[in-house]
C-alpha cells in the first residue's frame, strides 16, 4: 500500500535502518524482492555500516541472504566493525553462511567472467567484419 501511495522507500529509522534491512532483518524474502522491484538500495548502510545482507547473515537467515544476493547485494561490504560479511561469519563459526557467501562470489567472478569472454568474442567478430570490407591498396 505504502509503495503504491510513492512512500520513501529510503526512509530509515533511528538506527538508519531502512525497510529492506527490516525485511532481511525478520526474513521476508518476499518483501526483499517487491522493494528491490520498487530500487530499494542494495547498498545501505545502518548505523553500524551494515548493509541488508549483513544483517539477513547475522541472523543466519538463508532465505533473505539468497534473495538479497540473487538481486546483486554486495558481498564484501565492510561494516565499521573492520570486517566483512564474510569474515563475521567465520568468526561466529557459521560455516553454512561463510560457504553461502563463498559460493556467490566464485558464481558472481564466473558469471562476469563469461560476461567479458562474451563481450570480446563480440568485439572480435566486429573487428573481422571490418577487416574484410578494407580494400587493399596497390
Amino acid at each position: 500500500v505504502l509503495l503504491a501511495r510513492d512512500a520513501n522507500i529510503e526512509a530509515t529509522d533511528c538506527n538508519q535502518m531502512t525497510a529492506l534491512m527490516v525485511a532481511a532483518e525478520s526474513g521476508h524474502a518476499e518483501t526483499i524482492r517487491v522493494l528491490a522491484a520498487h530500487h530499494a538500495d542494495l547498498t545501505a548502510r545502518d548505523d553500524r555500516g551494515f548493509t541488508a545482507l549483513d544483517i539477513a547473515a547475522m541472523i543466519g537467515n538463508e532465505e533473505a541472504m539468497k534473495a538479497l544476493a540473487a538481486l546483486g547485494a554486495p558481498l564484501d561490504n565492510v561494516g565499521n566493525d573492520g570486517k566483512t560479511t564474510l569474515q563475521r561469519a567465520q568468526d561466529d563459526g557459521d560455516e553454512e553462511i561463510a560457504t553461502f557467501l563463498i559460493e556467490s562470489k566464485r558464481c558472481r567472478a564466473e558469471k562476469k567472467e563469461a560476461e567479458e569472454r562474451a563481450h570480446l568474442a563480440a568485439q572480435m567478430k566486429n573487428l573481422k567484419r571490418r577487416i574484410s570490407h578494407v580494400k587493399p591498396r596497390l
